[in-house]
């Protein structure tokens, strides 16, 4: 986090308008102290700027030993200087552990080390340079302010003259503090860096250093620079980019060009290497920032893992530079359509019509709660954005008709969208460190919800459970209930290719639950709420959860539990089916899954009579949430889930037993508490 200076008068942005602070650095030295200006100016009036790119922290562990003091760093060889003739200060600190100060408007300000250690390398000893530098141009104590001014990221990004990625210096190993020092300020003269204001100004052309040997090229790729999550949109909006590692300096177009990298426009290698990844995975971003992976959907799971002080910005820090939503703070008329039509769906009468595909808004508000930011880009994705192209194909329902996942399939919403809101409600989840859960963890173990259902996924079931075996506790701590557990496999399944599937699924699922904490355990649970309900994919009628017989059917699920807190248990199923299954769970339930990640529920299948049918229907009520063991790997085919989709298609797996009469793809109707229960915590 950037310090906190909240005894520095900030000047006072214009009212009313988009406008931000910017930083003027005086020319200097590098051994002069920084002094710097800090004024208004509205985006009206066209202000010159450079915005500095860079991480809060140490770029590098070693480069958080580096002094920033002329305290002990001896005398250095004589260079002419052009700067201003300027005191030297004697009080900036010795140890980055010390407080740091530059002066700004005549007074002190305190900043973080890597910040000032950038600042004495842009500098120019000729030149004043014009910086916007989010620690020090926002009041990061005014929380009014903040919600503000990350709002206009992606404007002040993009009117940018240009954006400046510090990357950190080289390491110096085997150095004094005072030579440490001694070398930056030589390097720096003898560099280029020194030179990037100048450019600016017209005063000379910008020149580019050397391409760097392998080992410099190394280093670079490890800064912590590129695991900075707040890095993508500074480096991916602006038209011009230019990487400053120390005293030299790269545009991006002669960084793309060196040879250690994939060409631009090439696909990364698979799977990405793990040290130079995060970098990768930024400069192709960057290369394909006018395509569709610019979404919000696909910015937050390419990004969940990059690195934020305030977990609100897996969120906010990646809405200026999404091409498909914008930021706001206060009021916006397009969010505010999307927040009625949800609550409309919500009060079970006549639905206001659905919002315009395509493109939407999101409120900025630091005091908003996670599972508030969570519901938001859940719905904004399932009701409002557009639909995500896919080479998926599959047989949707008994219809078994092949059409592509990416088309239109029936009104309101697209099948893709339907398919994958679950997967993308858990990575929303994932990316907030699932504080989401923790914050709906009071609303008790089987809570009854009364929220009817506003999403409509589409599941597919994956097994029917044949056998129950013993609970989790006794599988774990019994060999007698592990031997009685295998044993019932052969009323089952008597092939002995069934049979060896089986064993090689068990041993991998028993190796995961070994790993597991009660926490881990705890998650599969019962959850009751009538309102969730599954139809076959391709039957006109959805359930009716309003009518008394409903109801009735539905507590009879529970009629039969004890008072005494129940495990979860292990079950076996078709499909070769191996889960564990909350305690409510019995013999004929159907296990439900959904494409591409391990979400899983368990449902139980009820007869319906339908006043406008012929016939009765089969449809499923909610019991619980379940972990299922997987059949296949997932990871070998990125971007797909070719099980699911074979499921999906009607086309049993091996392995569907005798008896079993339930298959294919299922809508199921659900609604956001309940969705955000069964995708806590997912893999994908």
């Amino acid at each position: 986090m950037p310090p906190h200076n909240t005894s520095f008068p900030y000047p006072l942005l214009p009212a009313g308008v988009d406008a931000i602070r910017v930083l003027a650095v005086e020319p200097g030295d590098f051994l002069d102290s920084l002094v710097c200006t800090l004024t208004p100016a509205a985006f009206s009036d066209r202000p010159k700027y450079v915005a500095l790119s860079y991480t809060w922290g140490s770029s590098y562990p070693d480069n958080s030993k580096l002094s920033l003091s002329l305290n002990d760093a001896g005398p250095l060889p004589h260079f002419p200087s052009t700067s201003p003739n300027r005191l030297r200060t004697v009080s900036m600190q010795t140890t980055t552990s010390d407080p740091v100060f530059l002066t700004m408007n005549n007074q002190p300000f305190h900043v973080g080390h890597n910040l000032y250690l950038a600042l004495l390398h842009l500098r120019s000893p000729t030149h004043p340079i014009s910086v916007w530098v989010d620690a020090i141009c926002i009041n990061q104590a005014d929380e009014k302010e903040r919600n503000q001014q990350v709002s206009l990221m992606s404007f002040i990004y993009t009117r940018a003259t240009r954006v400046v990625a510090w990357l950190g210096t080289k390491n110096y190993p085997n150095r004094s503090t005072a030579s440490l020092f001694r070398s930056m300020s030589i390097e720096w003269k003898a560099g280029l860096t020194q030179h990037f204001g100048a450019a600016l100004a017209g005063a000379s052309k910008m020149r580019c250093s050397p391409k760097p040997d392998p080992g410099t090229f190394a280093r670079i790729a490890e800064s912590s620079y590129w695991t900075r999550l707040w890095i993508v949109q500074e480096a991916c909006l602006p038209r011009f980019l230019v990487l400053l590692y120390g005293s030299e300096i790269w545009t991006y177009e002669e960084f793309r060009r060196w040879d250690f990298l994939p060409a631009a426009g090439q696909s990364l290698p698979q799977p990405v290497p793990d040290e130079h990844g995060a970098m990768l995975r930024l400069l192709e971003t960057r290369d394909r920032r006018y395509t569709d992976m610019m979404t919000l959907e696909r910015m937050i799971e390419r990004f969940a893992r990059s690195q934020c002080s305030e977990l609100r910005d897996k969120v906010y820090g990646l809405l200026g530079c999404a091409n498909d939503i914008c930021p706001f703070v206060g009021q916006d008329e397009r969010a505010d359509s999307l927040t009625d039509y949800i609550n409309s769906l919500s009060t079970g009468l006549k639905p206001l019509p659905e919002p315009r595909r395509g493109r939407g808004s999101l409120r900025v508000d630091y005091s908003r709660s996670f599972y508030d930011i969570w519901t938001s880009v859940v719905g904004f994705v399932f009701f409002q954005a557009n639909n995500v192209e896919s080479r998926v194909h599959i047989r949707v329902g008994s219809k078994a008709r092949e059409q592509a996942v990416g088309g239109h399939v029936d009104a309101p919403l697209n099948e893709e969208r339907r398919i994958s809101i679950v997967r993308t409600a858990g990575i929303v989840q994932d990316a907030l460190g699932q504080k989401v859960d923790e914050e709906s963890a009071g609303s008790g173990h089987t809570a009854v919800s009364r929220n009817p259902p506003l999403i409509r996924a589409v599941g597919y079931i994956a097994g029917e459970i044949l056998a129950l075996g013993p609970d989790c506790i006794s599988l774990v701590a019994s060999s007698r209930a592990q031997q009685d557990w295998i044993s019932c496999w052969v009323d089952h399944y008597q092939k002995a290719e069934d049979l060896e599937t089986l064993r090689r699924i068990d041993e991998e699922y028993a190796a995961k639950i070994l790993d597991w904490e009660k926490t881990d355990v705890d998650r599969i649970r019962d959850i009751r709420d009538p309102h969730v309900t599954a139809w076959h994919v391709g039957d006109s009628h959805q359930p009716r959860t309003s009518d008394s017989s409903h109801a009735a059917e539905y507590e009879m699920i529970w009629a039969d539990m004890g008072v005494d807190k129940q495990e979860p248990r292990i079950c076996l199923g078709t499909g070769y089916v191996i889960a564990l299954v909350p305690p409510a769970a019995r013999l004929g339930d159907v296990i439900v899954r959904f494409w591409n990640c391990d979400a899983a529920i368990v449902m139980r299948p009820i007869k319906t009579s339908m006043p406008d049918a012929a016939a009765t229907t089969t449809s499923f009520m909610l019991v619980g949430r379940a972990d299922v063991a997987e059949v296949c790997d997932r990871k070998t085919t990125p971007g797909r889930d070719p099980h699911a989709e074979r499921c999906m298609s009607g086309a049993a797996a091996p392995g569907f037993g005798d008896g079993s009469q339930h298959s294919g793809a299922v809508h199921v109707g659900l609604n956001f508490k309940t969705l955000q229960i069964i995708t806590a915590y997912i893999a994908t």
